[in-house]
């Protein structure tokens, strides 16, 4: 949608209630998990026996359920706060990009910083990826965990910025024009 010569993108609100829902729902099954005294388990089954043969075992279970308890937390109340967010997650504008699309959103990204531009994909998920210039840039302004979660993107050899558009019902292949025609027309 054009408002005021720039292309906006708001929360789809269904969108952001389906992501609080089932974060919520991960938590409880992470919680619950976190909280069960597996010594007690009937060992019949694979799982449990697994899960209590061995306390190294046990232990490390245990704190990727805390793990997941802590971060599907995080979602549900990230989530839980874009359900009445009127602010736009995307502005592509003459200046730039401003991404507030996910929680590792970097703000705004002016075109000059940006070397390049292009889809990509991870498990069925399309993603804007964003060629930053000078990464430290951005880097060195993120909170630990933050920085830790872009690097992993990293790793998986994707840019540190990903324009996330799941919860927007927007496919990345339909705003990619207006985002190259703004993108190549600064370039000139």
């Amino acid at each position: 949608m054009i408002e005021n010569n720039e292309f906006v993108i708001y929360q789809n609100q269904k969108g952001a209630v389906v992501y609080t829902m089932l974060s919520i729902m991960m938590t409880a099954v992470c919680f619950t998990g976190f909280m069960v005294d597996f010594s007690k388990l009937n060992t019949d089954y694979y799982m449990a026996s697994f899960l209590t043969s061995n306390i190294i075992i046990t232990i490390i279970f245990k704190l990727i359920l805390l793990f997941g308890t802590i971060f599907m937390g995080y979602g549900a109340v990230y989530f839980a706060k874009r359900i009445k967010r009127k602010k736009p997650i995307l502005v592509v504008n003459d200046k730039g990009i401003t991404d507030h699309t996910s929680a590792i959103s970097v703000g705004f990204i002016p075109w000059d910083d940006i070397e390049r531009i292009y889809i990509g994909s991870q498990q069925g998920n399309k993603f804007i990826e964003l060629q930053i210039k000078d990464e430290e840039k951005y880097l060195s302004n993120m909170s630990f965990i933050k920085k830790k979660t872009v690097m992993a993107n990293k790793k998986l050899g994707h840019q540190i910025v990903l324009i996330t558009l799941n919860s927007t019902g927007i496919a990345p292949e339909s705003i990619m024009p207006e985002i190259m025609y703004r993108f190549q027309n600064q370039k000139r």
